[in-house]
């Protein structure tokens, strides 16, 4: 069983990648670079958007995207530019949980971001054990270029995914993979 100390280095090793996550997205908001500072408290808190992630399969930019519009709305006072706008309590509190469900409802009528989600964890899962069978060197793909014939490099270009396609299929299909039921299972 890990130690105390390594447990709590990898806590705040995840909780400093959603701040970065959270920071990512302000920057790209903003258009200019842009650093954020938190308390302690609240970079607890943030670790509520990882699960939101989990819950709701949905990514942190996405996750904000749909919230902060809404709560920045709810502010009367006018943002500083480089800050969020809100308090990350209100951010990471029941009323956003909220007005996340509803906001997916109304994008995802069909609950078709949960397949998506589902897609992308597959194809890390895939790529991480094709960097554990190659002891973790990395095959380039061969590059497609235009040359001069473009129906050459369409065929070509649907050659190559069809062959990514159908070996996600193959694997979709393996009954090692859906055997295991834990929560998050992108195979099952």
């Amino acid at each position: 069983m890990p130690s105390d100390g390594k447990l709590m280095s990898e806590f705040w090793g995840i909780v400093n990648g959603i701040a970065g996550e959270v920071g990512q997205w302000l920057q790209n908001q903003e258009e200019k670079q842009v650093r954020l500072f938190f308390k302690q408290q609240d970079l607890a808190r943030l670790l509520k958007l990882a699960v939101w992630r989990e819950m709701y399969c949905i990514e942190i930019p996405e996750m904000l995207d749909l919230i902060m519009p809404i709560l920045r709305a709810q502010v009367p006072r006018q943002r500083k530019p480089g800050t969020l706008g809100i308090t990350v309590a209100a951010m990471t509190g029941d009323g956003a949980a909220r007005i996340l469900t509803q906001e997916l409802r109304k994008r995802y009528p069909d609950n078709e971001h949960i397949s998506a989600f589902k897609d992308r964890q597959r194809e890390l899962q895939l790529q991480a054990e094709e960097a554990r069978d190659s002891d973790g060197l990395v095959t380039r793909e061969k590059l497609l270029t235009l040359g001069n014939d473009v129906a050459e490099y369409a065929r070509r270009y649907s050659e190559q995914v069809l062959k990514k396609r159908n070996a996600v299929q193959a694997e979709l299909g393996n009954p090692q993979r859906k055997r295991k039921a834990y929560r998050g299972n992108c195979w099952r």
